[in-house]
């Protein structure tokens, strides 16, 4: 006889695929899109011609019902037809199935728009195999009501003692105050989201988390942390070269000497030494590195590319482009590479004959206090929120984000940790400097800040990019680089492409209605029109590099 194994077992699974799914994820939507059009990393030493147009796409959406809605939805259907009485110590249990579920249904309409989501899994338990999409006004209102129920369900004074995750949640082992704050966190991600077409509605939430006794996750203690297996995303970021770093970005990171650039980019390999053979040989060094003179370890081995593919063509008054020069060492007459390269031992802690661990931080603790300065600066609720201000809360976003990426370091054991990790005393002397500092710019400073937060999780920073237009061409602290091709500005996608209705026959006529309520041409299509073809939440927004702030 086979037995059913219980509710609680089936949650492992999803909760493992959340993340161990994303490597051809990372590949192609992060690595080759978001990334790059977020202008945090190249494609390589130079983005190319064709960096607005789609290639490949990952099935996000199938992940989320595949491998994270089908264990899921099974256990909440197994729990309603218990018994009342063995119902009863499964109510937590029941209730954290939906923060876990639109994690990833967050994930997936923040790039596609509607989405199956109230009707989902129907052929399953009904044997209907059609189902309605349903738009992100509507899925924003279904995943708060979720959410709240959860909420409820989390802090209810239960008559019975509640069977207990434990090792089977290898994030909070069961902890449901931490679930609790990981679900106020998703309502504050959806009120940003949901501000620009309903601001009236957005302020309900965030005064609903602000008011809540156990509120969102702001200590790096409460953080959603993946971490059940050392590796998962292999060599995604090698296929095809590793994304190299962002001229823009890493020069504001290097003029301020933020700490995450350590974390983030490796050095390049112009060491001291290495810069003295060039000397001694008369051989020709790198412009940007030359102009370093002295180097001033680690800071002057951070260099990044331009974003623009234009910008292959070396600038006025050098005759090679020294980003992609090929420079040979005079002594050893090993290549030697001048620009910085996405820290690969971060992405996997095993590469080179690495022995660290992988950490995803899937909800940063730095979020909800970002989020909570930029609503008080703004005004969508009004200040101190729990006996914060804004410039308290902003401060607080930027060092927990720090200690975040260390953490990720720490676990990562990236090379030369003890050097390259935060060091005591740099966030409070982060905060002095101009770029960074309060009392001037205070809302753009926020948006940037919540740009560097989001390094890791590419879904969310494209989506405080879109939603922001930060950041901004003309900024004073932290620009946009135009990107160009033959002297044209690229024109970028807003969301991802929906192939035609024939690619997706059984379920025709509510996919056809779904994408004509959008307003969706379908198929791979020109860039223009994925730009103008908004999302709900975007409709609106600015475009790439046009943030104001009032």
């Amino acid at each position: 006889i086979t037995e059913s194994p219980a509710p609680d077992a089936l949650f492992t699974y999803p909760l493992y695929r959340l993340s161990a799914s994303q490597y051809t994820e990372w590949f192609y939507d992060n690595y080759q899109y978001m990334m790059p059009w977020s202008q945090v990393t190249n494609l390589g030493a130079f983005n190319r011609n064709d960096l607005n147009e789609f290639r490949e796409l990952h099935g996000r959406e199938w992940v989320m019902y595949m491998d994270i809605f089908a264990n899921l939805f099974e256990m909440r259907k197994q729990i309603d037809q218990m018994d009342e009485t063995t119902k009863a110590v499964y109510q937590n249990v029941f209730a954290t199935t939906y923060i876990l579920q639109i994690i990833q249904a967050l994930k997936v309409t923040d790039v596609y728009g509607s989405i199956i989501y109230s009707q989902a899994m129907r052929g399953r338990y009904e044997g209907i195999y059609t189902a309605e999409y349903d738009n992100q006004e509507k899925l924003f209102a279904q995943f708060l009501d979720e959410l709240d129920l959860a909420i409820a369900t989390l802090t209810a004074n239960h008559p019975v003692e509640q069977i207990n995750f434990l090792t089977r949640d290898f994030v909070y082992q069961g902890d449901v105050t931490k679930w609790v704050k990981a679900a106020n966190t998703l309502k504050l991600r959806i009120a940003a989201r949901m501000m620009r077409q309903n601001p009236t509605g957005a302020k309900a939430v965030i005064a609903e988390v602000a008011a809540d006794p156990t509120g969102p996750i702001v200590s790096a203690a409460d953080e959603f942390r993946w971490a059940p297996s050392a590796e998962y995303r292999g060599e995604a970021f090698d296929m095809w070269g590793p994304p190299y770093a962002s001229k823009n970005l890493t020069e504001f990171l290097k003029k301020n000497q933020d700490p995450r650039l350590r974390i983030w980019f490796e050095r390049n390999q112009f060491d001291q030494a290495t810069v003295d053979n060039f000397v001694a040989d008369s051989r020709r060094l790198p412009w940007f590195v030359q102009n370093a003179g002295t180097i001033d370890e680690p800071w002057d081995r951070y260099f990044g590319a331009p974003a623009s593919p234009d910008s292959a063509t070396p600038p006025s008054g050098h005759a090679y482009n020294d980003y992609t020069y090929d420079f040979k060492d005079p002594v050893t007459n090993a290549s030697r590479v001048p620009i910085s390269i996405i820290n690969r031992r971060m992405q996997n802690p095993k590469y080179d004959n690495g022995t660290g661990y992988f950490v995803d931080v899937i909800i940063p603790a730095s979020e909800a206090c970002l989020y909570f300065a930029e609503f008080i600066e703004t005004g969508a609720i009004a200040g101190p929120v729990k006996g914060m201000t804004a410039q308290q809360w902003y401060e607080e976003g930027v060092k927990l984000s720090c200690e975040s990426f260390d953490y990720i370091a720490e676990k990562a054991i990236i090379k030369d940790l003890a050097t390259l990790r935060l060091q005591s005393g740099e966030v409070a002397s982060l905060l002095t400097r101009p770029d960074y500092a309060w009392g001037t710019n205070n809302l753009e400073k926020i948006y940037i800040q919540q740009y560097l937060a989001y390094f890791r999780l590419p879904t969310d920073l494209w989506t405080n990019v879109r939603r922001t237009g930060f950041p901004a061409f003309a900024s004073t602290i932290l620009q946009r680089e135009h990107m160009k091709s033959s002297n044209t500005e690229l024109v970028f996608p807003r969301r991802f492409p929906r192939m035609p209705a024939a690619t997706n026959d059984w379920n025709i006529e509510f996919y056809n209605a779904a994408m004509a309520e959008q307003g969706f041409t379908l198929d791979k299509l020109p860039v223009s029109i994925l730009n103008t073809e908004r999302l709900w939440f975007d409709e609106g927004a600015p475009n790439y590099g046009l943030g104001t702030v009032k």
